[in-house]
């Protein structure tokens, strides 16, 4: 699985400049005309994964953890949660969305899953550097 996923993202960073470039070539367009594309087909990508993607949990195991979340909050409900601010909203729920990243963090003395996600983060600023070098220089 993650290698097709890989593999599909190699493809678009390969094609996406590409038809960039030529887009802008025979349509002697501007290049922001590419970006507007690009946001309009990422728009269409979440539009598609929100409403026709099935889901992938039945009603049952929805179900099961909506109740388990609702006596796992009812156990530690606090009332000044309810009136927290919207800035204390907005700072738990970005802490609940970047906590999976702790994995990242060393662990002692071993550094290796750091330096294999710094790696990666690399490798991934590269990749998309290149596309925008390939529309300038087409």
């Amino acid at each position: 699985m993650y290698s097709r996923f890989q593999g599909l993202m190699f493809v678009g960073v390969a094609v996406g400049p590409a038809l960039g470039g030529s887009l802008i070539k025979s349509h002697q367009m501007d290049i922001f005309i590419v970006f507007i594309v690009a946001v309009l087909i990422s728009l269409a990508n979440a539009a598609f994964a929100t409403f026709f993607l099935p889901e992938s949990l039945t009603e049952e195991v929805r179900g099961e953890l909506v109740a388990k979340r609702m006596t796992m909050e009812g156990s530690n409900f606090d009332c000044e949660e309810v009136q927290a601010g919207w800035s204390e909203k907005i700072l738990k729920n970005l802490s609940a969305v970047l906590s999976p990243l702790a994995l990242f963090l060393p662990n002692g003395q071993d550094w290796r899953l750091t330096y294999v996600g710094a790696g990666y983060f690399a490798f991934m600023l590269t990749i998309v550097s290149q596309s925008v070098l390939v529309i300038e220089i087409c």
